[in-house]
């Protein structure tokens, strides 16, 4: 099949390039660009405001995605010649909390089937005939059903009917859009994103959208934010390389394989992953060789999957002692980190 495609997210820098712009929206998309990259993960939602925080102004004060797509700063993105443009998408009528734990009402759910589906109709209409790929995720959809980053968090199990329903919706509402206009040559796609796929087996008494929701939600693609199979629960991570290596390879192998064994001819890409570069350059003796892992990953996803996307361009997160943890393909200075030189030649 085609080549995996490389990309990278953008949001929620703690700083942006060049420094001062007050076009954090643009200057991250233009580092991605500038690399190479021509997929492009960001964020459209209500939070826009806070998604982008260095961005100064915006070009109009949207109250819908679709609104919010037709500002300048998203339509001058949107007319880059991006090869896949995922977004992270929550919607302005329900907010991007995790409202549907509450108790997903008809009313709400209608809500978020209209402007899901106006958001859609949008793209395939505007972006008629343009060869333009674009995916409408949820962000680490197992965090979501716990409402917690606790792995042993039980979820009630009214859960898996009230986030079956909220993510159902969602696929349908794309189904219906692409049924009702007329396009050819651009897509609009729904993904269902995971984030805890190896606890099927670790804590198989636990709720996850891999074992509880796979029978009940059937999207267009599977999203998987890899990071309790490269980084954070398989051991190697505190060991050498070598160690991590021998660690990760079967516990993403075997992660990739749950995925497709829970959701048979569902295409999957990896929505996240990265490495936070200062803390593997210092906190570890001898440092990780994070462009050495970061091949590694892309070499174990080259085979089945449609896209491999970076965590990120301007790092979001600080850690004491560090101001930035490094989850960078630009650094705070412009300089190009480790993984934005490794990412353009794979």
């Amino acid at each position: 099949g085609d080549r995996v495609k490389i990309g990278s997210a953008h949001v929620d820098g703690l700083y942006t390039w060049p420094t001062g712009s007050g076009t954090q929206f643009a200057d991250g998309c233009d580092a991605i660009w500038d690399l190479g990259l021509r997929t492009l993960k960001v964020y459209c939602t209500a939070n826009y405001l806070s998604d982008y925080p260095l961005q100064a102004s915006w070009s109009a004060a949207p109250t819908t995605l679709t609104e919010l797509a037709q500002t300048t700063q998203f339509t001058t993105q949107l007319a880059r010649a991006w090869e896949t443009i995922v977004f992270t998408c929550f919607t302005f009528a329900n907010g991007a909390t995790n409202w549907w734990r509450v108790d997903p009402s008809n009313a709400k759910l209608a809500a978020e089937y209209a402007e899901i589906k106006t958001f859609a109709k949008h793209l395939l209409t505007t972006y008629n005939g343009s060869g333009k790929r674009f995916i409408l995720q949820n962000w680490e959809g197992d965090w979501a059903f716990m409402d917690s980053t606790t792995p042993t968090t039980a979820v009630p199990r009214k859960m898996v009917d009230y986030y079956g329903a909220f993510l159902s919706v969602r696929q349908r509402a794309v189904e219906d859009a692409r049924r009702e206009v007329a396009y050819s040559n651009v897509s609009v796609e729904h993904a269902v994103e995971l984030n805890r796929v190896l606890d099927a087996k670790r804590y198989p008494d636990r709720r996850r959208i891999l074992t509880d929701l796979s029978g009940r939600v059937k999207p267009d693609l599977i999203s998987y934010s890899a990071y309790d199979s490269t980084i954070v629960d398989q051991g190697g991570w505190n060991a050498d390389h070598a160690a991590w290596v021998a660690a990760t390879t079967p516990a993403f192998e075997f992660a990739l394989r749950l995925i497709s064994e829970a959701f048979p001819g569902v295409p999957t890409y990896i929505g996240e992953f990265g490495f936070p570069e200062n803390e593997a350059e210092f906190d570890f003796a001898p440092p990780r060789d994070v462009g050495a892992m970061i091949e590694l990953i892309y070499t174990l996803s080259a085979p089945t999957l449609t896209h491999f996307i970076y965590w990120q361009v301007f790092d979001n997160e600080s850690s004491i002692p560090y101001t930035y943890r490094g989850y960078w393909l630009v650094r705070n200075n412009g300089t190009i980190s480790v993984a934005g030189a490794k990412l353009p030649t794979l």
